[in-house]
């Protein structure tokens, strides 16, 4: 039988430390999507209502039975425009639902968090991407990972200022973003310098960590911001590791 962790609502005194019997039955609904009754509750210190639906990741869906299929087509890298013409969604609906399970993801990645054992490995690398347009918007996006589990620490994208070779159209187009824009700012360092953050805030204070990655010149920097090159030993990552 289901049981409410806590009162949903915020502001309620049983939102964070809710107390055995907090809540009340208040009766059910029924639901086309649900083969069975959702049972309702009442919140004894704010008198609000809420329900099991409540708690789920497809609240206030109008489609949940779709979530599953759109998760895998975005895992296989099927792109969001091409996911919702599959799906026979509009464009902004799969917009909503993509970022809805992005939301939940992250929560259950910090859930999973805990601290890690002597002998961990760390293995880091940075992929570009871009935001809309490939001339001129792109990003940098940092990841880390544990090795031996292949646990996804961190990983975010950041922007970046535009490089390589320049044509022409290129260079009108640069000029054109920054004046609708505004000048493209590199905050790939500060990700950078975030990311390892996060990972080595799952270690213990003076526990020795192993640290691959493809030696970029700037990460002996951002090891010893975040940590202390005396704790960090920095070396190639493996030919047959996957980062």
């Amino acid at each position: 039988m289901f049981e409410p962790p806590r009162c949903p609502h915020r502001h309620c005194p049983h939102h964070l430390s809710p107390p055995r019997g907090f809540y009340s039955p208040h009766g059910v609904y029924r639901s086309r999507c649900r083969p069975r009754p959702v049972p309702r509750f009442r919140c004894k210190a704010c008198r609000r209502t809420f329900s099991r639906q409540t708690f789920r990741m497809d609240y206030r869906d109008h489609r949940p039975d779709l979530n599953a299929r759109l998760f895998v087509l975005l895992a296989s890298g099927v792109g969001i425009r091409q996911s919702a013409r599959m799906l026979g969604l509009s464009l902004r609906c799969t917009e909503l639902k993509f970022r809805k399970i992005a939301r939940h993801l992250r929560r259950l990645n910090l859930n999973l968090r805990h601290e890690l054992a002597d002998g961990a490995s760390f293995q880091f690398d940075e992929l570009e991407t871009y935001e809309g347009r490939r001339n001129t918007r792109p990003l940098s996006v940092p990841m880390l990972i544990e090795r031996e589990s292949r646990y996804i620490i961190w990983s975010e994208s950041a922007p970046i200022r535009p490089r390589g070779s320049m044509s022409a159209s290129r260079k009108r187009a640069i000029v054109e973003d920054e004046r609708r824009f505004g000048r493209r700012r590199d905050m790939s360092a500060r990700s950078v310098v975030r990311t390892l953050r996060r990972g080595f805030a799952l270690t213990r204070p003076g526990q020795r960590v192993l640290f691959e990655s493809d030696e970029k010149t700037s990460y002996p920097g951002h090891l010893k911001e975040t940590r202390g090159e005396t704790l960090v030993t920095h070396g190639p990552r493996a030919a047959s590791s996957r980062a």
